[in-house]
């Protein structure tokens, strides 16, 4: 009879309508057109049964596609008789209103389920409501929360503090800072709070996000405490500690450093290494720390020459390492730094001091030499001169002179041996009065001074007293060399030398774990293992040497039983 134009809006292109039924939560779906026989929707029962109906649902399917949702009310219209005269049918759209009571359940579900903790709290600092997140962190109920204030969880927030803050928050809309909050349990929680000004249908709130941050405020601590560690580390450290960034720059030294190469630290800081290393250094230097910067190798050791301030060259050994340090400085080269003059200067020292004794082993080696092979050979030969003579006299007069001839011939021979015995004792002062044993642990002591290689010695005392006075020598020399080599040049972390007792003679064996060499490419390259061969022979020994490349060195001389022989 009559619409509104807003009814007639509403219902304008309606293809289908239906009804929501609370308790079975289902709907029934009906064409819109003529009834045909009584109905149940709100407008027939107003008609029919003249029953008033208010705020029943109703989704509709437009022509289009899209849907409404009505709120459906009717009133019957009765006359002065009570007769049905018809119905007031009254429509509400309440789409939006629907989609937001969704997005809002969505929002709550999402909220009540969030990792943070939620808290909506009134002007007044009473907590309205709050999520599971917040019950769990403060251990108390949902009811028992909203039944407080903040100021019962939160020390830093009392009653008198309170308005001041409200009226921040309202100007700046959101604040976020660190606070404390008090736990059931009594347990006080470092918390990161963010809190929102809020205002929905005229009610003012205050939407608050905690975040408890105590495992965090831990980790911060623990890493300050490691960098100040770290900081008295390197500034403590009896060694000189550098930092250098990727363009080679000192960004960090410490005391020692300092006072190694003469510079103050505002000196230092800012400027490239290539201030205090030797120029002749410097190249080779340059190369390792590119690579060790890049990645290319993890880092590097160094021996090399700085310049200090006072124009003084000292040797320094480096250690350094590309690493990332406390702060997530990357791809830093951190140096440890030892002065080793004074070894540098101890093993210049040595070196002369044993080419020295090489020398003088020459020359006595020399001397020995033109001993043996000169007056002793002569000395020989005329005592082989006198035997053949002797067999060539008569039986008179050998009677006659044969007494004198022989007395002549056992003085020679007591005259060779004393010569034989002083070649031995030209280098017999090497054993200084002291057993073989003994005198080889002094040098090999000597030796390793101020060296990492370990050497271990093993000599059987039978072994030792089968040797003559010539072959102990030549056997420490060889000793002494093969050691040397091993410690210089092998760089060996560890050797062993052995003196045993075989069936066949006496075994010298001298081992160690160096680099090795290729024995092919070995010769021509120095003396050293063709003068151990040379007096190996020289003592009637078999001499063999056994290399690898990054294998080690194995130096083995036999002295058969027979070979006192060789030493007539």
């Amino acid at each position: 009879v009559l619409s509104n134009p807003a009814a007639r809006k509403m219902w304008t292109g309606v293809k289908q309508v239906s009804m929501s039924d609370t308790e079975m939560d289902a709907h029934w779906w009906e064409r819109s057109g003529p009834l045909v026989e009584p109905h149940r929707w709100v407008l027939t029962r107003a008609l029919v049964k003249g029953e008033s109906t208010s705020n029943e649902v109703l989704e509709i399917e437009c022509q289009d596609g899209s849907r409404k949702i009505i709120s459906n009310s009717a009133v019957p219209v009765r006359g002065a008789d009570g007769s049905l005269l018809g119905a007031i049918l009254l429509n509400e759209d309440i789409t939006l209103l629907r989609k937001t009571q969704e997005a809002l359940k969505l929002t709550q579900f999402s909220v009540d389920r969030a990792v943070e903790g939620f808290l909506w709290i009134g002007p007044d600092a009473k907590i309205l409501h709050v999520n599971d997140a917040a019950c769990r962190l403060l251990e108390y109920t949902r009811e028992e929360l909203t039944a407080m204030t903040l100021h019962d969880i939160d020390p830093n927030f009392p009653p008198e503090g309170w308005p001041a803050h409200w009226d921040e928050l309202k100007v700046k809309g959101s604040l976020t800072f660190e606070s404390k909050h008090w736990s059931r349990t009594g347990l006080v929680l470092d918390t990161e709070v963010t809190v929102n000004y809020l205002q929905y249908e005229g009610n003012e709130y205050n939407c608050a996000i905690m975040r408890d941050i105590g495992e965090r405020k831990r980790a911060h601590a623990a890493l300050r405490q490691s960098e100040e560690r770290f900081r008295m580390l390197v500034e403590e450290a009896p060694l000189g500690v550098t930092v250098l960034d990727e363009q080679r720059r000192y960004v960090k030294v410490n005391r020692a450093f300092c006072n190694l190469v003469g510079y103050q630290e505002d000196e230092l800081l800012g400027q490239t290494y290539a201030l205090v290393i030797h120029p002749d250094d410097l190249s080779h230097n340059r190369s390792l720390t590119a690579k060790a910067i890049c990645g290319e190798i993890p880092g590097y050791r160094l021996e090399k020459r700085y310049i200090r301030k006072d124009g003084q060259v000292i040797w320094v050994t480096i250690n350094a390492t590309s690493m990332a340090l406390p702060g997530g400085i990357d791809h830093h080269l951190v140096a440890i730094i030892e002065d080793i003059t004074e070894r540098k200067r101890l093993e210049g020292t040595l070196r002369q001091r044993e080419r020295d004794l090489q020398a003088a082993l020459q020359e006595r080696e020399r001397i020995s030499q033109d001993l043996h092979d000169g007056i002793l050979q002569s000395l020989f030969a005329v005592g082989l001169t006198l035997e053949v003579s002797k067999s060539l006299m008569s039986p008179r007069a050998r009677k006659k002179s044969g007494a004198s001839l022989d007395q002549a011939i056992d003085q020679l021979n007591r005259v060779m041996r004393e010569i034989r015995n002083f070649i031995a004792g030209l280098g017999s002062g090497l054993l200084q009065g002291k057993d073989l044993p003994v005198a080889l642990q002094q040098m090999l002591d000597s030796l390793k001074e101020h060296q990492a290689t370990r050497v271990r010695l093993a000599v059987e005392d039978r072994a030792a007293q089968a040797l003559s006075a010539e072959q102990s020598l030549h056997l420490f020399l060889v000793i002494q060399e093969a050691v040397s080599n091993c410690i210089q040049h092998g760089h060996a972390q560890e050797a062993r030398v052995s003196l045993k007792m075989l069936k066949q003679g006496v075994r010298l064996s001298i081992s160690d774990n160096g680099r090795g060499f290729v024995q092919k490419t070995a010769k021509g390259t120095g003396h050293g293992l063709s003068n151990m061969a040379a007096r190996a022979h020289k003592i009637g020994g078999r001499f063999r040497v056994l290399s690898k490349v990054h294998g080690g060195t194995s130096i083995v001389i036999d002295l058969p039983n027979e070979a006192s022989d060789v030493l007539r």
